[in-house]
């Protein structure tokens, strides 16, 4: 089983998560982290339709433009 570091507090993940369920939790659901937008390298918002596009975003602040990953 591989994993991976959740992106927030960097605990050890299964591969594929992007953050561990208790910090999706306390995020909340529709946060950076599982944002379409937002990318987990840079921490850039790519959204066009966002306020922070082009800012670097933390996983757990939330927009008027999110968009669940796919």
């Amino acid at each position: 089983m591989d994993a991976d570091r959740c992106i927030i507090c960097g605990a050890i993940i299964p591969e594929g998560r992007q953050a561990c369920p208790s910090c999706e939790q306390r995020a909340g659901r529709k946060s950076c982290a599982t944002c379409e937008y937002h990318d987990d390298f840079s921490w850039a918002c790519s959204n066009g339709d966002s306020t922070r596009r082009g800012d670097f975003t933390e996983p757990e602040y939330v927009c008027e433009g999110w968009e669940e990953r796919q």
